[in-house]
């Protein structure tokens, strides 16, 4: 592999790759747990990664956690700031692509997505 064929790899991951490291006002958590694997979470993730970049949304962060609590897979967790905390389940490949254009992009909750609270 030549030095040029190197440099143009790395053009092309580092876009991609600057989603997953950086410190961006919003976050996505793609929970990646044994059960949430089984269930398509490299999937969701991977679509995350490709709709926010793709969009060119340049303040969000796309990465993954380490499991999802039973029988909630796949759960993705939208960080907003410090504090705000939106919890999905059962997400899917378009459900992922929902949360990313209506709620990161649009700013209106995708509710039939979003964790009810037990009481």
């Amino acid at each position: 592999m030549t030095l040029k064929e190197l440099q143009k790899i790395k053009e092309e991951t580092l876009p991609q790759l600057s989603l997953r490291i950086n410190q961006c006002p919003i976050k996505i958590y793609v929970a990646a747990g044994d059960e949430g694997i089984k269930k398509g979470s490299r999937i969701v993730l991977q679509e995350a990664l490709e709709t926010v970049y793709n969009l060119g949304l340049t303040n969000v962060m796309v990465t993954q956690m380490p499991k999802c609590p039973e029988g909630q897979e796949v759960a993705v967790n939208v960080v907003i700031g410090e504090d705000t905390v939106y919890r999905y389940v059962n997400v899917t490949k378009e459900g992922i692509d929902r949360i990313i254009t209506e709620h990161i992009v649009g700013k209106k909750i995708v509710s039939d997505l979003l964790l009810k609270e037990e009481k």
